[in-house]
């Protein structure tokens, strides 16, 4: 399926977690930020950061669900990025 742009649910299992160091000149200071790629049950990618609440307590293989804002990337039609990620949380099997 290709990847869905708009705000739309992600519901599947994470592929991919990953501490990213960002410098910001201004201040010359680094700061580390978290990062993730999940492979949806529809059957795309997105690419984007961690929400908070999940930070620490996922690794790859876990099912994970959460909203965000979608955007497709590039030539990929099956891979986006999303952004402001909320009301996020790790999917057991019996929910």
């Amino acid at each position: 399926m290709n990847c869905p742009t708009g705000k739309i649910r992600i519901r599947g299992i994470v592929l991919v977690v990953r501490r990213q160091h960002t410098e910001v000149r201004s201040v010359y200071q680094e700061i580390v930020v978290w990062k993730m790629s999940v492979l949806d049950d529809r059957g795309f990618r997105v690419w984007g950061t961690v929400p908070k609440s999940l930070i620490g307590k996922i690794e790859r293989g876990t099912r994970i669900e959460f909203w965000a804002k979608v955007r497709s990337k590039g030539t990929d039609p099956n891979f986006g990025t999303y952004q402001n990620p909320r009301d996020a949380r790790i999917v057991t099997e019996s929910t």
